[in-house]
């Protein structure tokens, strides 16, 4: 059965099969066209289409052969959210290397993980290497150097528009955490002073540019339950929402300005719940908005590996959204649309969030079914 909602003066379908919030398409709505084992994604790309490519969680999962399975989906930008793994100079240098070899359009985010062993008492406490003689936050920094988003807006004026960065290192959630790190690595003093940095970086995009928003963390307002795409899953009492308000007033600022913003991409809150909690929504939609939560991990199972892609019109509306798992050939294997905006379908309800309730083994399942 097929559901629609709504939002925004847009007409938004997504596919259903019995009870299950999810659908195995054979077909993406994304040019990918059916080909040997699997999908074949080097499949002729729409007319018209920004196509992002949206890197998770990384966690150390970074490879050579990740080039050429990311290659096979033809991106028009890359975004990576961060957590590389525990300060890995090595991994983001790796990435950063494989983004200048392929020419690739990119932007990265660093997350929590990325000052592991830097931003808290615990983590210098356990930090493995001299740190007096080592600076791997400093290193990262300097090697992402010009494609480090964070507090930045990147113009990609080959593609007429601008990615804006949120907080670097988020932990997440309502408070201002490690503020000697912020002020020593960022010189941002306080929740106040990033918001700050925040809206000068929107203030600075190109006029005319719609704006996509690349974080570690999402921002706060998209629910407080236990799986929402930012709710708080760990801890013995968990729930309450775990996103960045500075973002959010970001977001805010720069639609209250007359300004498009179609997409807005993180990671941090992974998608399987922690305790067999389940999976969370990774979907959300606030009016001509797409918040889209990247953070599948593992996100290298079986030999193949994980991106979601994003579709941008000419619009510059967010048409389909897809967690796609792709071999090291670059040929899709499995894949979720978890978004695809239809307006010849008519209108059943009006679900605000989206639900991808799955995972890449149920798929393999359904696969073999013949779904």
């Amino acid at each position: 059965m097929s559901l629609m909602t709504f939002v925004g003066g847009m007409e938004w379908g997504w596919i259903r099969k019995s009870n299950e919030c999810v659908s195995r398409v054979r077909r993406m709505r994304m040019g990918m066209n059916a080909g040997g084992d699997g999908l074949d994604a080097v499949g002729v790309k729409r007319e018209g289409v920004v196509r992002v490519v949206c890197v998770g969680d990384v966690h150390g999962q970074w490879s050579k052969e990740d080039g050429d399975a990311l290659s096979g989906l033809k991106p028009d930008l890359v975004l990576f959210v961060g957590d590389y793994g525990d300060e890995d100079v090595g991994c983001v240098r790796l990435a950063v290397d494989m983004v200048q070899e392929r020419g690739w359009s990119a932007a990265f985010a660093f997350g929590n993980h990325d000052a592991w062993y830097t931003a808290t008492p615990l983590g210098r406490k356990n930090c493995p290497y001299q740190r007096r003689k080592t600076d791997r936050v400093r290193e990262m920094l300097n090697i992402v150097a010009e494609r480090h988003v964070g507090y930045r807006c990147i113009p990609e004026q080959s593609l007429g528009l601008s990615v804006v960065g949120g907080r670097p290192f988020s932990w997440g959630g309502p408070y201002w955490k490690h503020p000697d790190f912020f002020r020593e690595y960022l010189k941002v003093s306080s929740m106040e002073h990033s918001v700050l940095k925040l809206v000068r970086a929107v203030d600075s995009v190109d006029p005319g540019h719609p704006i996509i928003f690349l974080s570690h963390s999402g921002p706060t307002g998209l629910g407080n339950q236990v799986d929402d795409i930012c709710g708080r899953d760990f801890g013995d009492k968990p729930g309450g929402d775990f996103g960045d308000e500075d973002l959010r007033q970001a977001i805010n600022h720069a639609i209250e300005n007359g300004k498009k913003v179609p997409l807005v991409v993180f990671g941090h809150m992974h998608k399987r719940l922690e305790r067999g909690r389940g999976i969370r929504k990774m979907v959300a939609i606030e009016n001509d908005t797409v918040m889209v939560n990247a953070a599948v991990v593992p996100r290298v199972v079986g030999g193949n590996r994980v991106f979601t892609v994003v579709e941008i019109d000419q619009s510059w509306l967010v048409s389909s959204v897809a967690e796609v798992w792709v071999n090291s050939y670059g040929v899709v294997q499995d894949e979720a649309v978890l978004l695809s905006r239809d307006a010849r379908q008519g209108i059943v309800g009006k679900p605000w969030f989206w639900n991808l309730r799955d995972t890449h083994s149920a798929f393999q399942i359904s696969y073999r079914q013949g779904l």
